[in-house]
């Protein structure tokens, strides 16, 4: 997945219009003496634009605004998820051909995985020889309990293998063992989530002067694919772009799933 914005990223980096930056933390936005959005980002350096479509995850929102939050920043919790990549000798050495599966939560007695990925059966084409690829997801609301104090890639590896062999019968050591640790990165619906998405669309037109809007994983379903439609639609159906240095869009980015949930926008 990660060679589709790898190629965006060069294909941008190309145009003399563009300027992709890396590695900063957003301290503070505010409303420049012009009128634009101003972010600041550490080391002090500010960035001025006519109109600023903010991505970051909401925990990472505390403080950039000043004084002036909303319920939401506050009320929705983040949870870390471990992927391990694992590759295994020998073709369809899983159970059934088929995606994976998820476990839900009524399940998590038996088993410790958020759920597993047959990567050799959805992506056979990535497979360049003789060998059986699956993916294992872990954490989540359990990340503390399973991980504690703990090596949380030494474990992550431990919980995977032992989840292939229980589950799926697949045994001997892989050829190849991949971690990755994604903190805080998915967001949870708590009760009480619509009520404060109508108070986030409010809040976020009020922010730099109308010069900001909203897309992410926080917003309508934390998926992939709902974050990519969000943001094209967003962007394509939503915002003007003619008129972006001419005067605020006072758009919030959630327009569209404010209506699926039939309030008012």
């Amino acid at each position: 997945m990660q060679t589709l914005p790898d190629e965006m990223a060069k294909k941008l980096r190309e145009r003399p219009n563009v300027e992709i930056s890396t590695g900063s933390k957003v301290v503070a936005a505010r409303v420049g003496a012009m009128g634009k959005a101003q972010i600041e980002v550490d080391g002090g350096r500010v960035i001025e634009s006519d109109h600023v479509v903010n991505t970051l995850p909401l925990h990472a929102m505390q403080g950039v605004f000043g004084s002036d939050q909303t319920p939401m920043l506050d009320h929705t919790p983040y949870s870390s998820v471990v992927v391990v990549n694992l590759t295994y000798k020998g073709k369809g050495r899983t159970p059934v051909d088929g995606f994976g599966y998820l476990v839900p939560r009524a399940s998590q007695h038996e088993s410790r995985a958020l759920g597993v990925v047959f990567d050799s059966c959805a992506l056979p084409e990535q497979d360049t020889c003789d060998v059986t690829r699956v993916t294992v997801m872990l954490g989540g609301p359990r990340f503390k309990e399973l991980f504690g104090s703990k090596d949380v890639e030494a474990e992550a590896k431990l919980l995977a293998l032992d989840t292939v062999q229980r589950e799926l019968g697949i045994r001997g050591d892989a050829l190849d063992v991949h971690v990755t640790v994604g903190a805080q990165c998915i967001p949870t619906y708590t009760t009480g989530y619509v009520d404060r998405l109508q108070q986030m669309h409010e809040w976020t037109k009020r922010q730099l002067n109308g010069r900001m809007s909203l897309v992410g994983a926080a917003y309508g379903g934390p998926a992939v694919p709902q974050c990519v439609n969000h943001a094209r639609t967003h962007v394509c159906d939503h915002l003007n772009l003619d008129t972006l240095d001419q005067s605020p869009q006072c758009v919030s980015g959630l327009e569209e799933i404010i209506k699926a949930f039939d309030l008012p926008a």
